[in-house]
């Protein structure tokens, strides 16, 4: 009886260590002897997609639609907002055209929850082009409020003012520290935009990313959707010949096929120690299935920064250009990575928790 009894409490003993040692190491990304611990990362939404990084990572997102940006307004309300476009509109109509009869102002109208769009030429002495600005109010809470401002041909304003009229139905509010959303929608600062799905206007969305951890290293990911069918970054032919000249100059850490949870994706990561300092550049790229939100084009981007990029730089376009593995020659302190493994963990430990957001399509 008491052995019985003993070997049934050490088989319980046994099945729980394994479930504890399941979890620890399901939740350690493990890269060639070195192991980095996502337990305690957090999640952000960039797009209609998620990504995970350590807690203490400093970030600046910016997302938009047709190329042009939506702003949270976190210093407006409703009232203020409505008050700040009399305020625009009244000093538009009071400036002179200098090429047509009347002034720079050209019309305004309302939009759905009580926003507002003004129209006016972009500048007093241009004919051709006018800028729609648009104050949108959340359909959720009636008072938080969001920029969107977009230059166009006077000779496609109607087409224009009917789409901001309904980009301003899908306008949603969310707090800062609200659950991932289940909703369908473009996630932009402070909310989500075409929330309902029904629309497919190209989207876009970065989010910039500094890790106190790893000094003098900089990060981003970014998902964009207007571009047309896109090829595998090693089948483009001008691809090939950098990538083959990189090869003669760095050590190629890390290059070949990657899978971001069910999207095929491709990798290069490359390494040169230059005046004392470990160099590290890597790039990921999911290739667009043209104007599908569903498939935008995904990059994901490691590299060693400049000494010159400052906080006031932080989240501005600083990334080196596309394929080229040499950052400035002078750089920000610190090494960044302790060793190529960890660069390595670390890539692969970020890349790997890129997904498509559970109802985000």
């Amino acid at each position: 009886m008491c052995s019985k009894y003993l070997a049934r409490k050490c088989f319980v003993i046994l099945t729980l260590f394994c479930s504890i040692c399941f979890f620890i190491f399901s939740n350690i990304s493990i890269s060639q002897g070195a192991a980095v611990d996502t337990t305690s990362w957090k999640t952000h939404c960039v797009g209609r997609y998620l990504i995970d990084l350590p807690p203490n990572a400093r970030t600046k997102y910016r997302a938009g639609i047709e190329q042009n940006n939506l702003f949270l307004q976190a210093n407006l309300n409703k009232t203020k907002a409505m008050s700040e476009a009399q305020k625009r509109i009244a000093a538009y109509k009071a400036t002179k055209h200098e090429k047509l009869p009347g002034s720079q102002f050209i019309a305004s109208h309302q939009l759905e929850g009580g926003g507002i769009a003004i129209v006016y030429y972009t500048e007093p002495h241009i004919t051709a082009t006018a800028i729609i600005s648009c104050y949108f109010i959340a359909q959720n809470d009636h008072n938080t409020v969001f920029r969107y401002d977009i230059e166009v041909g006077d000779d496609n304003l109607e087409k224009w003012r009917d789409f901001v009229t309904a980009l301003a139905k899908t306008i949603y509010s969310r707090a800062p520290d609200a659950p991932v959303p289940n909703e369908p929608g473009l996630a932009i600062p402070g909310g989500l935009a075409n929330k309902n799905g029904e629309l497919a206007w190209s989207e876009q969305a970065t989010l910039n990313i500094r890790i106190p951890n790893y000094p003098g290293i900089a990060l981003y990911f970014e998902t964009i959707c207007w571009s047309n069918d896109e090829e595998f970054m090693f089948d483009d032919p001008e691809a090939k010949g950098k990538i083959k000249a990189i090869k003669k100059r760095f050590d190629v850490l890390i290059q070949g096929d990657c899978d971001l949870q069910g999207i095929k994706a491709q990798e290069l990561g490359a390494a040169e120690t230059k005046e004392g300092r470990r160099e590290y550049n890597f790039f990921m790229n999911a290739p667009a299935k043209g104007k599908n939100v569903a498939y935008p084009a995904l990059e994901l981007r490691i590299f060693s920064l400049s000494r010159y990029d400052t906080d006031e730089d932080f989240g501005k376009d600083i990334s080196p250009t596309e394929y080229k593995i040499t950052p400035p020659s002078t750089y920000e302190a610190g090494n960044g990575f302790n060793s190529d493994e960890e660069a390595i963990a670390v890539w692969e430990a970020i890349r790997n928790s890129i997904r498509l957001r559970p109802g985000a399509i």
